[in-house]
């Protein structure tokens, strides 16, 4: 019988389509796309190449054709060349990047640095390692540093993608960085009796009526990368601090929602200041899903028994929404970052780190479901309402594609969602003074 399974079969038909749809230039590759930013005025839609970041631009796309490449066991040879043309043509424009979002992980040049690491070290391509350290060096050398404070936009990222370049190289000076850029995070934060929370300012943010919760501009980020960078140098004024960041954030919880409350204005609400009028979201960038990842790191570094309880009320709430998927005539989005891929994507994660089959059943069920509505019936993929099928990592079709072979093979490939260095990474070298 010559069974292919569904989940590698769809990764394999979006890589594909990636790969058929890039532009070449020498031994760089790009592609014609929209994003978010796309959206003009007039509320009509452009079209344009896309930007060198990991969030929706070449080098997210780059992971995901490498991530393939690594499972596919045909070793189709298009996905690797695919993979380094992408992350060239993100090597060629890093310095598109704007000062502020230098040392961003999602969208920064810190995050260009990280794919390339990763991708080198996947693709056994070791100049790609060494690009990634050029990058670092450069930026460790910027004496006017600008920077947002975050984990999707700001040095939180940073710290997690550092850490990550420094078990790939073994290179002091990413670890330095990190720590320079924790010792940053404590001595921004709002201390008080509440817990320590972050100025949402900050982090692009124009409008809030408290610091931020969640995982991508808030508080749970922050304290899930203090929390990594403790586990690496075994200094506990990092930890201590993540405490802190996840008091602030458990002060917020709403019982009755189960959830942590969104606290960003937009222009319908930007007057009201009342709690009842708190919005609870669902997803990886805001909300319990998120947050429910940086509650798992801190059980399993901490072993603190109320990060078990925070956990469970998050898989009480990220599970709730798996039951939308069969509701008709609801647009549903399907991204890594504010979407069901997302979902599936957390819930494969609790599930294999927690031994939760009910968790890796729904991941599963959420898998099938895209591949029944969308793959088959040769539907686009939705990934904006208001934009339609997109490219990238965080908000289009390779994030899809990378949540399809994590479904294959997790064991072989980490999440964009969540960037864990090695739990056996330890401080191998004295830092200089």
């Amino acid at each position: 019988m010559n069974y292919k399974n569904p989940f590698l079969e769809t990764a394999q038909n979006i890589g594909t389509k990636l790969c058929q749809q890039s532009f070449w230039y020498d031994s760089k590759c790009n592609w014609m796309g929209r994003t978010l930013d796309d959206i003009t005025t007039s509320g009509s839609i452009s079209c344009k190449a896309l930007s060198p970041d990991i969030y929706d631009g070449t080098s997210g796309i780059a992971l995901f054709l490498a991530n393939l490449y690594v499972c596919d066991n045909m070793k189709n040879d298009e996905y690797r060349k695919t993979s380094e043309g992408a992350i060239n043509q993100s090597l060629s424009r890093i310095d598109d990047i704007p000062q502020i979002s230098q040392f961003s992980f999602y969208s920064g040049q810190i995050g260009i640095a990280y794919a390339a690491a990763v991708i080198g070290k996947e693709l056994c391509n070791q100049k790609l390692v060494e690009d990634a350290l050029q990058i670092i060096q450069r930026l460790n050398k910027d004496t006017q540093k600008k920077y947002s404070l975050d984990l999707l936009s700001g040095i939180a990222g940073a710290i997690l993608a550092l850490l990550k370049i420094y078990e790939i190289s073994d290179k002091k000076i990413a670890l330095k960085l990190a720590i320079e850029f924790g010792n940053e995070l404590i001595s921004t934060s709002i201390k008080e009796s509440i817990g320590w929370s972050w100025d949402y300012k900050s982090n692009g943010i124009q409008s809030a009526t408290h610091n931020l919760t969640g995982f991508s501009h808030g508080a749970a980020g922050i304290g899930y990368a203090l929390l990594e960078l403790c586990n690496v140098t075994g200094k506990v004024e990092f930890c201590e601090a993540a405490k802190h960041a996840f008091q602030y954030e458990n002060h917020w919880f709403s019982k009755q929602n189960k959830n942590w409350p969104d606290f960003r204005l937009d222009d319908q609400n930007i007057n009201s200041k009342q709690e009842r009028d708190l919005k609870f979201a669902v997803a990886w960038c805001h909300g319990a899903p998120g947050i429910s990842l940086s509650r798992l790191r801190a059980y399993q570094i901490l072993k603190d028994e109320i990060y078990l309880q925070d956990i469970q009320a998050a898989i009480h709430t990220t599970t709730s929404i798996v039951k939308e998927l069969d509701i008709e005539n609801k647009y549903q989005n399907f991204s890594l970052c504010h979407g069901f891929s997302g979902i599936g994507e957390i819930l494969l994660h609790l599930g294999k780190n927690l031994n939760d089959n009910e968790c890796k059943s729904l991941a599963i069920e959420i898998g099938k479901h895209g591949i029944k509505k969308y793959a088959n019936q040769g539907i686009p993929w939705p990934c904006d309402v208001r934009v339609g099928e997109m490219l990238g990592l965080m908000t289009g079709i390779a994030g899809i594609g990378n949540f399809y072979l994590r479904l294959w093979c997790s064991n072989k490939i980490s999440s964009p969602l969540v960037i864990e260095p090695s739990n056996n990474l330890l401080l191998r070298m004295p830092l200089e003074q």
